[in-house]
């Protein structure tokens, strides 16, 4: 187990231990590779397995026993903080006060349908919620509007500042340069909508990073537009929908852990009824 575990030898390491104590937090500011090297490690997985961590459930127990947590910087670096004086950024949602919403699906398009039904990933599951009025009412939920466009999507390499607020109120900074990934936004004239998809979680989803919603929000730090992430989580036969508020820049970037960005302001419920039009809808 340990031949696999990266964290091992760093927790062995008085140098980590000396940086936590006095800042708390270590970080490393060069590649992963280099300090896989460092420590002479010999992994199985590529980088993003061990620095890009989507769910708390899923962070190593080697730190989180240790009430520590990892955070990727950016090109491969990655900074390792005390949960005691830097509060996590991951989200503890709720399903229970989901708000019902109802759908109704465009007649007709048959085979379009069924081509849907073909294609189980996130990306034909995005795109096919155009079949049905889904869009228009979150839209309208949100920004008051039901006109939208649909607008850019995907990966990109960014750079911008990445705070961290501990319990004493003092803020850490971070230069972010890496990869941050888009799922799907949809567009007003003032407003956008930035939308994190996960389904079929194996341990529910709802404990996400606050970063899958943030690094691609910061990238449109646009005067006078109002940001709003959204998380879509596909659970089976159920969509959950969880708007949050316009997000805060700072200077340059955001603060990761903000707990005040990370309660929904509204949280909606779509159930695809087997029975129904959505049978095949996976």
């Amino acid at each position: 187990m340990r031949s696999d575990n990266p964290w091992y030898k760093l927790l062995q390491d008085d140098g980590f231990w000396r940086s936590v104590e006095e800042r708390g937090y270590y970080h490393h500011q060069s590649s992963f590779p280099s300090y896989v090297k460092k420590y002479n490690l010999q992994l199985s997985r590529d980088t993003p397995y061990y620095l890009s961590i989507d769910f708390w459930s899923e962070q190593s127990k080697t730190l989180t026993d240790k009430k520590l947590y990892v955070i990727r910087t950016g090109t491969g670096s990655f900074a390792i903080f005390d949960e005691k004086r830097f509060p996590k950024p991951y989200l503890q949602l709720e399903t229970s006060n989901a708000r019902e919403m109802q759908i109704s699906e465009v007649a007709g398009y048959k085979h379009l349908k069924k081509a849907y039904a073909d294609h189980h990933q996130e990306d034909p599951n995005l795109e096919r919620l155009y079949l049905t009025d889904i869009y228009e009412q979150l839209v309208e939920k949100t920004c008051g509007t039901s006109k939208f466009f649909r607008g850019p999507r995907g990966n990109r390499y960014s750079e911008f500042r990445l705070y961290f607020r501990d319990t004493k109120g003092d803020v850490s900074r971070f230069n972010y340069k890496g990869q941050e990934d888009l799922d799907y936004s949809l567009w007003t004239e003032e407003s956008v909508l930035v939308i994190e998809t996960k389904q079929n979680q194996p341990h529910g989803g709802l404990d996400i990073g606050w970063h899958k919603l943030a690094y691609p929000a910061q990238r449109f730090r646009y005067e006078n537009l109002n940001v709003i992430p959204v998380y879509y989580l596909r659970v089976k036969d159920v969509i959950f929908l969880f708007v949050f508020n316009k997000m805060k820049f700072e200077e340059g970037g955001i603060v990761l852990n903000d707990y005040t960005q990370f309660v929904p302001s509204m949280t909606f419920r779509i159930d695809l009824d087997p029975e129904s039009r959505l049978t095949h809808f996976v």
